[in-house]
C-alpha cells in the first residue's frame, strides 16, 4: 500500500533559492495535495539538519561546477535519512557524459564520440586528425564539450583536422578534466531537439527545442525556444526503451527514476531510430510550464511511489 510522503524538500542553488519558475509549479502542485514541501539549498550545510524528509532534486543548476561537493552532498544524505530522488548512485553515473557511450554499447544510437583525457592534450592534433582521416564526412565538424557540463557550459564548435587555435583551446581544455568530442548532427539546427518527459517511468509530455539563428545550442540561456509537441508513439517508445537501458545499468527500476528528459533527435532516415543526445537523469529543466497537467502528474507521482 501506498504511503503518503510525511516532507518533501525540492533542492535548488543559491542562484534559484525560490525554485526556477518553472519548478514553482511543482511546489504548487504538492501544496495542492496537502504535501508539506519545502525548498533548501543543497549548498547550504544548515539548511539540512532537520529530520530526514524526501528530497527531490531540481534547481541544482551549479552542480556540474563542483561535482565532487555535490556527490558527498549526497552522500551525506543517505547517511542522515533522507531519500533522494532520483537515486544518488543514478546521479552519480548520469552527471559524467560518459554514460553515453555506456548506452551506445547497450545498441542506442548516439552522435559518433570520443573521450579525451588529460594525457591526450599533448597529442590533440594527432588524435582529432586520426578521425578525420577515418571518416572523413563523420568528423570534418564536431562539438566540444566538458565531460561535466549543464546547460551548454563551454560547449563549442570546431572543424577537423582543427587549426592552431582550435587545438590549443582543446587541450588546455583538457585540464584537469575530461572532455568529448562528438560529430556535430546537423538535424539539431534543421529541426531541433526533441525532449521527452517521463515520471516515474510513464511519459508525461513532450516539447522540441530549436537553437537560435546562426547557433546550434537549444538552451533558453543560448537564445534557444520551445514549443510543446504531441510525440508518435514510436518515439515515446524508442525513448522508454533508453530508459530501460540506464535502469539496467544503474540497477535501479525504472520507476525509481522519478523524472526523466530523453532529449533525442530525429533521424534523416526513416528506418533508422532517432539518435540520443542526452538522457538527463540529474537535473533537468521538466518544462512544467508547457503542459497543463505535468506538475500535476509529477506530483502525483511523489505522493504514490516515494515512500519513507
Amino acid at each position: 500500500m501506498s504511503e503518503r510522503p510525511g516532507h518533501v524538500v525540492l533542492a535548488t542553488s543559491a542562484a534559484y533559492a525560490d525554485l526556477s519558475p518553472d519548478d514553482r509549479l511543482l511546489r504548487d502542485a504538492l501544496a495542492r495535495r496537502g504535501v508539506p514541501t519545502s525548498v533548501r539549498v543543497w549548498s547550504d550545510a544548515a539548511a539540512w539538519l532537520g529530520p530526514p524528509a524526501l528530497v527531490v532534486l531540481r534547481s541544482c543548476w551549479d552542480y556540474h561546477l563542483r561535482l565532487d561537493e555535490f556527490l558527498a552532498w549526497l552522500d551525506a544524505l543517505g547517511t542522515a535519512g533522507h531519500v533522494v530522488r532520483n537515486p544518488p548512485a543514478v546521479v552519480a553515473w548520469n552527471a559524467r557524459k560518459r554514460y553515453l557511450l555506456a548506452l551506445a554499447a547497450r545498441g542506442v544510437r548516439i552522435a559518433p564520440t570520443v573521450l579525451l583525457c588529460a594525457d591526450d592534450a599533448p597529442h590533440v592534433p594527432e588524435r582529432t586528425a586520426a578521425l578525420v582521416a577515418a571518416a572523413p564526412a563523420t568528423w570534418a565538424d564536431v562539438v566540444v564539450k566538458p565531460e561535466v557540463s549543464a546547460s551548454a557550459f563551454e560547449t563549442w564548435r570546431a572543424t577537423l583536422p582543427l587549426d592552431d587555435a582550435s587545438a590549443a583551446r582543446l587541450s588546455r581544455g583538457l585540464a584537469g578534466r575530461d572532455l568529448l568530442v562528438q560529430a556535430f548532427q546537423p538535424a539539431i539546427t534543421a529541426r531541433g531537439e526533441t525532449s521527452l518527459l517521463f515520471f516515474a517511468g510513464a511519459f508525461s509530455h513532450a516539447v522540441v527545442k530549436r537553437a537560435a539563428p546562426g547557433d546550434f545550442r537549444v538552451q533558453s540561456e543560448h537564445g534557444g525556444r520551445s514549443h510543446a509537441i504531441a510525440p508518435g508513439a514510436a518515439l515515446v517508445a524508442h525513448a522508454a526503451g533508453i530508459l530501460d537501458g540506464a535502469a539496467a545499468l544503474t540497477g535501479c527500476a525504472v520507476d525509481d527514476l522519478l523524472y526523466a528528459r530523453v532529449d533525442v533527435l530525429a533521424s534523416d532516415d526513416a528506418h533508422e531510430p532517432p539518435t540520443l543526445m542526452e538522457l538527463e537523469l540529474v537535473e533537468p529543466s521538466l518544462f512544467f510550464g508547457y503542459d497543463a497537467g505535468a506538475a500535476d502528474r509529477l506530483a502525483d507521482a511523489i505522493v504514490r511511489r516515494i515512500r519513507f
